[in-house]
This record gives C-alpha cells, sequence and structure tokens, in this order.
C-alpha cells in the first residue's frame, strides 16, 4: 500500500535531515556548555548579549 506513496521517501529525508539538524545542534550546544564551564564571562557574553548593558 505505501509503494504508490511519493511521500514516503520524502518523509524518510525530513526525518533524516531534522535528525542530524538536531545531532549538529545538540553537539554545538555541548561544546559552548563546555567552552562556558572554562570562561562563563566570555559565555555568557556571546549568548546573551543583550545583557551587557551600561
Amino acid at each position: 500500500m505505501s509503494r504508490g506513496n511519493p511521500l514516503e521517501p520524502l518523509t524518510g529525508v525530513v526525518s533524516a535531515v531534522f535528525a542530524v539538524s538536531l545531532g549538529v545542534y545538540g553537539l554545538a550546544t555541548a561544546i559552548r556548555l563546555t567552552i562556558g564551564l572554562f570562561d562563563p564571562v566570555c559565555f555568557t557574553a556571546e549568548s546573551w548579549p543583550q545583557h551587557r548593558g551600561p
């Protein structure tokens, strides 16, 4: 039944792209958190620039 469904390959591609982007985002977040542990001032200034008020 699913052999005639044109959306099935598209669903696989979308889920694969979503999984990869989620993995990259998680990896980047983990790296930034690790950097933040060693340099909290730089991490805070980079992540929340609106907090650098007068």
